[in-house]
């Protein structure tokens, strides 16, 4: 495989894992959890995410925040969500945690992502997800208003 073009590429600015960014990616399979993670977290909080390549964050490197001072990490982000009990489980940010891994290879993998309490909890039924949409639609028109 040397030579890829998988190896080789840049990958989407904060997207991407750190050996992607350095090109010095040797599983791209890893690195392809790794922005699986940020899209997650994505999707869970609305478009939200998990830190900035370039930027801080009220004065803090959240990517070094992820890796070095995970608590901090997730003191800032509940601070996002604020009123939503319990937005990030503690099986969410095992998940997360596991997933977005600065060394690749203790990355999660497929198998053990399917394994992961969050991935094998609960799964709302239709009406129950239309009536959480609904009620999350609502409270951002509220939001709009002030």
């Amino acid at each position: 495989m040397k030579g890829d073009v998988r190896y080789r590429s840049k990958g989407t600015e904060n997207y991407r894992s750190l050996e992607l960014k350095m090109g010095k990616c040797s599983d791209p399979f890893a690195s392809d959890i790794f922005s699986a993670g940020i899209v997650l977290f994505s999707l869970k909080t609305g478009g939200i995410l998990p830190y900035d390549e370039d930027d801080c964050y009220e004065n803090c490197n959240m990517y070094y925040m992820l890796t070095h001072d995970v608590k901090k990490f997730w003191h800032i982000h509940r601070r996002n969500h604020v009123g939503k009990k319990d937005f990030f489980n503690k099986e969410f940010r095992k998940l997360f945690e596991s997933m977005v891994a600065a060394d690749p290879k203790r990355r999660a993998t497929i198998e053990q992502i399917k394994e992961s309490e969050w991935y094998k909890g609960e799964v709302y039924t239709k009406d129950e997800l239309v009536e959480l949409l609904k009620d999350h639609i609502k409270e951002e028109n509220e939001l709009e208003k002030k």
